[in-house]
């Protein structure tokens, strides 16, 4: 357990463990923070895969915190968990704290992403503010001149940010970084959702391992995961198939998902393949899913899976 904690640990917040000071400063849009402690950690009520708590100070002196949840794609959930966050931060740390999302995703035109949370009952308010970044509504070459480390990973999801000379330029300055081989691994996930992933590979270092401890690898597939095994877990618990079954509804639910978001297809666009698979074959394309370079390549990969069709004995 301790190990994959550390694994997630590394993985979902790796960006900000490593710019600390240069996403504090982008998200309170102030300058010349100093970093005095990262207490997620040591936060636990409130840490998670994709969430951090810096404590900071500014060159006034001034101490407060800094709340930075970093979300791949829209959560209609998100403004109460962040008053609730912010509220547990500052009776813990006796601090006053700054709110920030950051979303990497842009979600369907319809979709309004809220800035506040605000509640009204029976006389009382609850309320909090907080700061909405949106990746893809900065402009790449902006943020390379900026010379902000911590955003190189995100920038082809950002406006111009989808070209090869772009990326070039990413993988140039990344790789001047102590710690580029993840920040590289990153570039490529997320580069991958816009250029031809076979362009993609040949630019830049497909880490697999690294990739499936990635924050794009675990927002997409964390529910995947839980309840692959809960479904299993309560299926032998049980001695029935409906937990397994369970299980396999999870795994093919993000499966649908994932291949939607890879190469831009309809979410039902291989549900008559997908439903003759079963359970092994779904955990299969889930392993395999990242590293094909082509929806062609995953295609054969699938026909590969499929059930062969039984050819009655001559009588």
């Amino acid at each position: 357990m301790a190990k994959r904690t550390k694994k997630a640990d590394m993985s979902g917040k790796r960006t900000i463990h490593l710019y600390a000071q240069a996403w504090a400063e982008l998200v309170s849009k102030r300058v010349q923070l100093e970093i005095e402690a990262e207490l997620s950690g040591e936060f636990q009520i409130i840490a998670r895969a994709t969430d951090v708590l810096l404590r900071v100070r500014d060159n006034s002196g001034q101490q407060f915190l800094v709340l930075i949840e970093l979300q791949l794609r829209y959560d209609a959930n998100m403004p109460r968990r962040l008053i609730a966050y912010a509220a547990l931060a500052r009776e813990k740390y006796k601090l006053e704290v700054y709110v920030a999302v950051v979303y990497l995703l842009e979600p369907a035109a319809q979709i309004v992403l809220a800035q506040q949370f605000h509640s009204e009952f029976m006389g009382q308010t609850a309320h909090q503010d907080f700061d909405v970044i949106r990746i893809w509504d900065l402009a790449a070459a902006d943020v390379l001149a900026l010379g902000n480390p911590a955003l190189l990973p995100f920038v082809p999801l950002m406006q111009g940010g989808a070209t090869l000379e772009t990326l070039q330029t990413c993988v140039e300055r990344i790789r001047q970084e102590p710690e580029s081989e993840e920040l590289e691994v990153l570039l490529a996930a997320f580069a991958s959702f816009v250029i031809d992933t076979e362009t993609v590979k040949k630019i830049l270092r497909w880490n697999m391992k690294i990739l499936h401890e990635s924050p794009l690898y675990k927002e997409l597939f964390k529910d995947y995961e839980q309840g692959l095994t809960d479904g299993i877990a309560r299926g032998r618990e049980e001695g029935r198939e409906e937990g397994r079954e369970e299980g396999r509804d999870a795994a093919l639910f993000t499966l649908r998902h994932f291949v939607a978001y890879r190469f831009q297809v309809a979410l039902e666009h291989f549900d008559a393949q997908f439903q003759k698979l079963d359970l092994e074959a779904i955990k299969q394309l889930t392993q395999t899913i990242l590293d094909v370079a082509t929806v062609a390549e995953f295609e054969a990969a699938l026909a590969q899976l499929q059930p062969k069709l039984s050819t009655p004995a001559n009588p």
